[in-house]
């Protein structure tokens, strides 16, 4: 049986640093600050019109959804996330075809309490990492945006807080999570196809990347862990766009994709794929202008935001040199909430708006970075006795 413990100490150049340097060497693992869990089924955090927006978000909600203690924020001890683990797909393959239901669609819209505001993953990250060494933090679907230039009909916000600049999907979107994607998901986790649960827990990935000269903060959603206890992608799309998956899956920290193949309204069969086959997929000047392309616009949106503390929207730029950014008086679009609430969830941080050098500092190894196991807080569910 797996023992719990609170953060399972992983150094890079580890099975997904090695991954990593298949990329490109501006691409490097700094840290794997483990998975943090959101639940939403909080009663503190019940929707409310006035607590919707991830920027409008208060102690209590925090502390709820992260599943901390009582006490002020320096005492919370934030729960080891248990994400949904894979099946044996040996097992599930010999059951095969399997045809999908149809329904209506069930779900929620993709905002508070349903979805983890930044800050919750601000929050758990500084437990283990000390966030003035941060330059840029952004979610999952960052990347692609930043090597395509393409929004995809999403919303972006850009905002700089303390030495780090925020980057994150901000738009609403419906969860249908009675399409098959999701049908195929819960299938490969042992939920069953047709038992859906608009409460079920969020499940975060913290990893620290060097990005050129950046160090970047990612958080990015885990779909499922696999037999070795790791993040594994879960995809099902007709025309699969192979660099927007493999850039996912640096997001996440997936080594491995299971691609669920259909005909009709049927599941026929499950494909899996390594990421080092997915970046094979670009040859070596491929993965370099890629790399090049996401450190360069990382640069541009610092230059362009610099000391501002207004949130930007982000507009497409895939046929300019530089994105396109728009302040945005809102107060509604702030990624981040009241200043008192960041005072005292930060207050025993490092403060990162104090002096930094002209040049980027030297990012901390992972004996800097991360904390010893029994002092701190995120984790996964570990193999060892």
């Amino acid at each position: 049986a797996a023992r719990q413990i609170g953060f399972e100490r992983r150094a890079p150049g580890g099975d997904f640093g090695d991954a990593l340097k298949h990329f490109d060497r501006r691409f490097q693992l700094v840290a794997d600050l483990g998975i943090f869990s959101w639940d939403p089924n909080c009663s503190s955090a019940t929707p409310r019109s006035s607590r919707t927006c991830m920027g409008d978000v208060g102690l209590e909600e925090l502390r709820c959804g992260l599943g901390a203690g009582h006490g002020p924020p320096r005492e919370w001890r934030l729960p080891v996330a248990c994400p949904p683990r894979l099946v044996d797909l040996e097992d599930l393959r010999a059951r095969l075809p399997l045809k999908f239901f149809r329904s209506r669609p069930i779900g929620y819209l993709s905002r508070l309490p349903r979805k983890p505001p930044p800050v919750a993953s601000l929050f758990a990250a500084s437990k283990s990492f000390d966030l003035s060494q941060v330059d840029f933090y952004i979610d999952g679907s960052v990347l692609y945006a930043l090597a395509s230039g393409e929004l995809e009909q999403c919303e972006f916000t850009v905002q700089r807080w303390r030495g780090m600049i925020m980057m994150l999907r901000s738009d609403e979107w419906f969860v249908h999570l009675s399409h098959r994607f999701y049908q195929f998901e819960r299938l490969l986790t042992g939920i069953g196809m047709r038992n859906f649960d608009l409460q079920a827990s969020h499940f975060v990935h913290l990893q620290v990347l060097q990005v050129g000269d950046f160090t970047v903060l990612v958080a990015a959603e885990v779909d499922a862990l696999d037999e070795n206890h790791r993040p594994i992608e879960l995809r099902m799309v007709a025309k699969p766009n192979w660099k927007k998956t493999m850039l996912q899956m640096i997001s996440s920290g997936s080594e491995r994709l299971l691609q669920g193949v259909t005909q009709g309204n049927a599941l026929t069969g499950i494909e899996e794929y390594d990421v080092r086959l997915l970046l094979g997929m670009l040859t070596a000047d491929e993965r370099t202008r890629l790399a090049v392309k996401i450190s360069r616009t990382l640069d541009a949106i610092r230059g362009f935001v610099g000391d501002e503390q207004t949130p930007f929207g982000l507009g497409d730029w895939n046929r300019t040199v530089l994105p396109t950014l728009v302040p945005l008086s809102e107060p509604k679009r702030s990624l981040l909430p009241a200043a008192d609430v960041l005072e005292e969830l930060f207050a025993s941080s490092p403060d990162a708006a104090g002096e930094r050098k002209a040049t980027h500092a030297r990012a901390p190894t992972a004996s800097e970075a991360i904390t010893d196991s029994e002092s701190s807080d995120l984790g996964y569910i570990t193999p060892h006795e």
